[in-house]
């Protein structure tokens, strides 16, 4: 949602933090290759980023990584820098190392490559249901004892084979040489478990992974989490992991794919929440998602509410992307739809709020400002009905809305146009919420066209593309029912 390297391809992201310096690592193409080198980039604040250039390009004819280049992650140890990052080769995908020790220069070990082995995992084209054989996207942990655990995207032997999705598992006392230990989770609906990255919070162990739409996987939320970032729960670091009944973290609806890989870092002090980062995808057709387009989005707050991990703003992160700010007032109240008295439709201007009722239907008032990169925020109270806000209008006839719905108990991004009575929708994600009549729940919703971000009382509910133009006028918007909405603030630069 932010950071869009100049080269204009960005795809799987891995994070290291060292002296308040952060620096990312993802993968990008040339036009004709896919993944054909690891880029690096650093940041004071994770808002604003500067290139640092090339970190490994892909290897030479007959070399291990001679093929498209693989998701990694970065440790340190006694003063040397691990890159741990995958290459396939032959339809066989494989890990590798190199080292640094300024984190700009890297020297591969070529003569230490992980492959696929293991009695329980698929190792060769024939025993892999697909075409080729996984053994990627690496994740390390070290413990209080001094070993390193390698957690990585795998498949398992036997099971269901549009299953099979493994953790892989891999213990070294030297991040030179491993041990390949069983999977320490095997999913019977994931075709993979991608990039997961394992961590510790407040005494529980989880394991977070992405998975796509593509791997065939349908779950009891796949209307609204095709595609996207989920979570296990697991009593030690090796397990035994469960999945949650509500496992998704950042999901995108049937045919879209808008958020993805996942990962966190630690926050110093804290035990109950950690850094959280992710990348978006540009809108493309979820058939061509190898485009390898999209951004490094802002940065998020991991929590432990209760059994349940969630979502947060960041540090007011929109404050600081967006200094400037503006409070509308009623003078600049410009239009309504419907216009005509008949319908019983009212919008009451008062000097900190307005009210409004809409006795059936749709009805909606604009503001004579527009927004094209910024943020919005609204607070809504209803006593009956759906009410939400408005943006990205052509005048009155066709934009975007963020509803809440009551009646569903969930939060919907909507495509809004004007009908012959009041104004119709038509859907494009939605999230479930507990809401609550006479209750004030804040709407803050940034946009950095073409992605919008969407947070309700401080809750990360949507992250993702949007097709078409986002830029335009905001306004309100109360469906069959009655509230108080407060006048909009605009962040903007």
């Amino acid at each position: 949602m932010l950071f869009v390297p100049s080269h204009n391809s960005l795809w799987d992201t891995w994070l290291f933090e060292e002296n308040g310096l952060y620096h990312l690592f993802h993968l990008l193409k040339k036009k004709g290759l896919r993944s054909h080198a690891i880029n690096h980039a650093v940041s004071e604040d994770l808002l604003h980023w500067k290139e640092a250039g090339l970190a490994i390009e892909r290897g030479y004819n007959g070399e291990w990584d001679d093929g498209p280049l693989m998701t990694g992650t970065l440790f340190k140890n006694e003063g040397i820098y691990y890159m741990f990052y995958g290459a396939k080769r032959n339809a066989i995908q494989r890990m590798g190392v190199a080292i640094s020790e300024d984190l700009l220069t890297w020297r591969k070990i070529p003569r230490h490559v992980l492959e696929p082995q293991g009695e329980w995992y698929e190792t060769s084209l024939l025993d892999s249901s697909i075409s080729s054989v996984a053994w990627r996207d690496p994740c390390i942990v070290r413990t209080e004892e001094g070993d390193f655990h390698m957690f990585f995207c795998a498949r398992s032997r036997t099971g269901n084979w549009t299953g099979r999705g493994a953790i892989g598992h891999a213990i070294s006392r030297d991040l030179i040489e491993w041990c390949v230990q069983p999977p320490v989770y095997v999913s019977d609906r994931y075709g993979f478990l991608e990039t997961p990255d394992v961590f510790e919070m407040n005494g529980r162990w989880f394991l977070i992974f992405s998975c796509g739409q593509w791997h065939s996987t349908r779950t009891g939320d796949f209307e609204y989490a095709a595609s996207g970032i989920r979570y296990l729960v697991g009593k030690s670091l090796t397990g035994p992991f469960h999945e949650p009944s509500e496992s998704s973290l950042l999901g995108s609806g049937d045919g879209m794919f808008g958020s993805y890989v996942g990962r966190t870092l630690p926050l110093r002090g804290e035990h109950e929440s950690r850094l959280f980062y992710h990348h978006n995808v540009f809108p493309e057709k979820i058939t061509n998602f190898k485009s390898l387009t999209g951004s490094f989005s802002t940065p998020k707050i991991l929590k432990l509410c209760g059994d349940h991990l969630s979502l947060q703003k960041y540090d007011d992160f929109d404050r600081k992307i967006f200094p400037n700010s503006s409070k509308l007032k009623r003078e600049h109240l410009a239009a309504r739809y419907p216009e005509s008295e008949a319908t019983g439709v009212q919008w009451i201007p008062r000097d900190i709020s307005i009210e409004a009722l809409s006795p059936a239907g749709i009805a909606g008032v604009w503001f004579d400002k527009s927004i094209e990169n910024g943020a919005i925020r609204v607070d809504i109270s209803l006593k009956e009905g759906n009410g939400g806000i408005l943006f990205g209008f052509e005048e009155c006839n066709n934009g975007f809305g963020i509803i809440l719905n009551y009646c569903k108990q969930r939060v919907e991004l909507q495509r809004v146009f004007r009908a012959e009575f009041g104004l119709s929708t038509s859907m494009i994600q939605y999230r479930p919420l507990r809401l609550s009549y006479f209750k004030e729940h804040r709407i803050e919703l940034i946009i950095v066209s073409p992605f919008v971000e969407l947070y309700v009382d401080n809750f990360l509910i949507l992250s993702q593309p949007v097709e078409g133009s986002v830029a335009g006028r905001l306004g309100l918007l109360i469906e069959g029912g009655s509230g108080i909405f407060s006048y909009p603030n605009i962040l903007y630069k």
